[in-house]
């Protein structure tokens, strides 16, 4: 249980940690990643949101209660794996 609980914690601080370091625009100890895969002038122009548009609460509700969800799911079911192999050290 104690070793699922640190499992759980290291992949927890890693998921944390990963999307900012990826996202990173620095290029002086990383790598540079280039889309420019059409040639020329990389294609047309992405078209801009609307002003008007505002972040939606409601979406991100959405999409929160989901992950948890799918947290509870994965760990239920590890704890109903570990229980049925023998007895699970608490």
């Amino acid at each position: 249980m104690k070793g699922l609980l640190a499992l759980m914690a290291v992949v927890a601080a890693i998921g944390t940690v990963a999307p900012a370091a990826l996202a990173s625009n620095d290029a002086r100890g990383g790598y540079r990643f280039i889309t420019d895969t059409l040639g020329g002038n990389g294609g047309a122009p992405l078209p801009v949101s609307a002003p008007g548009s505002r972040f939606d609460w409601s979406s991100a509700g959405v999409g929160a209660v989901t992950g948890v969800g799918a947290v509870f799911v994965v760990l239920g079911g590890t704890l109903l794996a570990a229980r049925r192999r023998g007895r699970l050290a608490v």
